[in-house]
């Protein structure tokens, strides 16, 4: 392992365990075993090793994209479900740690770092829905002149989903749940009429609503 692996891994379980402000740059050296020069040589300051693990997050979901598009024995359908699916699976792999990392981005200007990986997710979703898409196209099973507008659309209300699920997973009110499902069925619908789908091929919301359940079951405990 190297020097700067090291440094964020201990900055990151400092940063879980601690919180962002409570952890410091001397506690990091300690738990990596290094020098105040070992820190500085790889990272100016403690937000930017925050800003790395971000980003490997994104990358981490990247390569899981990938893995799923070299899966040459399922149907362009079967990718792009598995890209959807893909994506919740890596979320609930990570549901330990939500809580540590509500902590890690518990600072002033952690907002923007928030904002910045979101639109990286946002990216990688599009580029891989934009390669299956073309598949599709390919294929003649799809039907559309804008696949790569269609992918970014998708990733983009893809991220709103999941983004205001929160509020669905803290309520009880039936109203919201209703409304949420509708916007499920709105994303669905859209996105196969926008690929000339007549029938449903992507399901949005059979596994938006498992994953919601899920999370239900196994983040309430904690």
């Amino acid at each position: 392992m190297t020097l700067r692996k090291k440094i964020i891994d201990a900055a990151y379980t400092l940063f879980c365990e601690k919180g962002y402000q409570k952890t410091s740059v001397n506690s990091i050296i300690e738990k990596a075993c290094t020098s105040k020069g070992g820190f500085y040589h790889h990272f100016k300051t403690k937000e930017e090793v925050v800003e790395v693990i971000a980003y490997d997050f994104v990358v981490a979901l990247d390569q899981r994209y990938k893995d799923k598009q070299v899966e040459k024995t399922k149907t362009v359908y079967e990718q792009i479900n598995g890209i959807i699916q893909e994506a919740n699976t890596y979320r609930e792999s990570m549901i330990t740690s939500w809580p540590g990392i509500a902590k890690m981005f518990s600072f002033p200007g952690s907002t923007i770092i928030i904002q910045s990986t979101s639109i990286q997710f946002e990216k990688i979703t599009a580029k891989a829905y934009h390669s299956l898409f073309l598949q599709g196209i390919a294929e003649n099973l799809f039907a559309t002149p804008y696949p790569k507008q269609t992918a970014r659309l998708f990733a983009r209300e893809m991220i709103h989903i999941y983004s205001s699920m929160t509020q669905v997973m803290l309520s009880d009110d039936l109203k919201t749940y209703d409304e949420f499902v509708a916007s499920l069925e709105f994303t669905e619908n859209i996105l196969n009429n926008a690929l000339g789908l007549a029938e449903h091929k992507i399901l949005v919301k059979d596994e938006a609503l498992r994953y919601l359940s899920y999370v239900k079951d196994n983040y309430k405990m904690r």
